[in-house]
Formats: structure tokens, C-alpha cells, sequence
């Protein structure tokens, strides 16, 4: 588990953003790239893909999201993607940008969001498979928000300790290495269950008024639909119209980077790479 142990020994950054402190560990170098994770995960849960950043010269932030991690759940706050976004900004505004911008599920949805708001902020664009559903009813967002299934599975992984999350993490997942699935487990008992009574929204179905304000360069990795991957064929069909490259993984789930670790770390550098304006200092 040398990757997790590496970047919990980066440097801490703690950044207002309203009643929020957002803390992120840093491993400071040259351009930075700033990596937000999925729901119930945290900053840690990067350690794989960020060491290798990290090395290839990036100045890598892993910031923890409002109720995650070490970032506190404000009482009385949304727990809502204007909130998130709003968290995002402060953060990036405190680095040298624009900066690549990558993020996972909740971290993806905030992600394209912030892109889509300040263009000014955000180099290029990388999401890992959002929660993004065909676009036919946008109203069902608020039923879909209001039935969170999250609230019941936490508690019972926050009812068992770490080496016991850890194993029935790697009774799922038998692919992941021992650095995802310690950070996995680790993050789960961070995450502040208090979130839950906060009001919920999340893009779901309303994505593509979105999508089409990015203006960077935009990497989308997914997964198949049949191991969990949440972004469908057809949504993946109307990113591409858009300009955006999408890369479909076989054998990965939601999970992309955890499921296929070398075809994500690939595809990332060769997105980064080719950018002359991403390339670290």
C-alpha cells in the first residue's frame, strides 16, 4: 500500500469556501491537476493514479468533498451540485490555472459543472463515468434525489471496522489493489452520515445543457453498463456529437480507473500528453 501511504504524507491545503473548509492534500510540482472523488469516497481514494501524476511532474490536489474526508458537513447546508461546485472554485482559484480538471461520479458531475460555469478555470476536462441518464425526463431527478439508497448501506459498512470493509470490499472487487481497496475502506468511516438529512440534488437527467457549455478538451471514461457502469450508450453517443472523446473500457464497472487501473492511467497521459498547454512545468 505504498501509494496510499505516500499521499498521506502530502501536504495539506485547507481552503474557505463560504462556511466550508475544504481540505485537500497536495503534492505540489509543476502544473497543477486537480482530482475530485465519487460519493462516499474521499482524497485518498486518487492514492493510485495520483502517485503516478505526481511522478509524471503534476502538481496533484485531492480535495475532500463537503461531509467526506476531513472536510466537515456544515449543519443547515445543501448537500447539493451548486454547493459543490461553489467548493470546487475556491479551491482552484487558490492554484495556477487553468488546471486539469478530473473527477469520478459525484466528483465528474462538479467537475463538468465548474467547466461548464468557468471556462477560465479549467484546462481540460477528464470525468469517469457520472451518474448521467438519458435526457427524456429532467423531473425525475427530484424522485431519483429523494431516494438516495446510500443512507442504509453506509450505515451497515460504518457498523464494521476497517479490515472487515476492506475484505467485503475485496470479495466484490477482486481486481482492485490493496492500495484502492484500503483507501476505499478507510474512507468509508469519514464520511459524515449527517449529509443525508441535507437536501440532495444531483445532475442526472439534465446533463446535457451542461455538457454543452464546456468549452476544454473533454476525456470521458465509462465503463459496461452490464458491470455498474452508470453512463448508457446512448448518453455516450450524444458526448461524442459533442466533440468529447469517450472511452469505453471492457471489463470495467463504475469504478473505471480501480477496475482497469492500466488502460485508465494510459488513456489519461496520452489526453494529457497531448495537450501543450497541460504539460507540467
Amino acid at each position: 500500500m505504498d501509494a496510499l501511504a505516500r499521499v498521506e504524507q502530502w501536504a495539506t491545503m485547507v481552503v474557505p469556501a463560504g462556511s466550508v473548509r475544504v481540505h485537500a492534500r497536495r503534492s505540489r510540482g509543476g502544473r497543477p491537476i486537480v482530482l475530485l472523488h465519487r460519493f462516499c469516497d474521499d482524497g485518498t481514494c486518487w492514492a493510485p493514479v495520483a502517485v503516478a501524476l505526481a511522478g509524471d511532474g503534476w502538481d496533484v490536489v485531492l480535495p475532500d468533498a463537503r461531509g467526506h474526508g476531513r472536510t466537515a458537513m456544515p449543519a443547515g447546508e445543501p448537500f447539493a451540485h451548486d454547493a459543490h461546485v461553489v467548493d470546487a472554485v475556491a479551491v482552484l482559484a487558490t492554484l495556477v490555472y487553468p488546471v486539469v480538471l478530473v473527477g469520478h461520479s459525484l466528483g465528474a458531475n462538479t467537475a463538468a459543472r465548474v467547466a461548464a460555469a468557468r471556462p477560465d478555470l479549467v484546462s481540460r476536462l477528464v470525468l469517469e463515468d457520472p451518474p448521467w441518464t438519458p435526457p427524456r425526463d429532467p423531473a425525475a431527478d427530484v424522485t431519483a434525489d429523494a431516494s438516495n439508497p446510500h443512507e442504509d448501506w453506509l450505515q451497515g459498512l460504518q457498523a464494521i471496522d476497517g479490515p472487515a470493509r476492506m475484505a467485503a470490499a475485496a470479495a466484490e472487487h477482486p481486481n482492485w489493489s490493496a492500495d484502492d481497496l484500503a483507501a476505499w475502506a478507510a474512507s468509508k468511516g469519514r464520511v459524515d452520515p449527517r449529509l443525508f438529512a441535507a437536501e440532495q440534488r444531483f445532475l442526472r437527467r439534465s446533463w446535457p445543457a451542461v455538457a454543452r457549455k464546456v468549452q476544454s478538451p473533454t476525456l470521458m471514461f465509462t465503463g459496461e453498463t452490464r458491470l455498474g457502469a452508470a453512463l448508457d450508450p446512448e448518453s455516450a453517443q450524444i458526448l461524442i456529437g459533442l466533440g468529447w472523446r469517450v472511452v469505453g473500457v471492457q471489463g470495467a464497472g463504475h469504478n473505471v480507473r480501480r477496475d482497469n487501473h492500466s488502460t485508465y492511467l494510459s488513456e489519461l497521459r496520452a489526453f494529457l500528453s497531448g495537450a501543450p498547454d497541460a504539460v507540467p512545468a
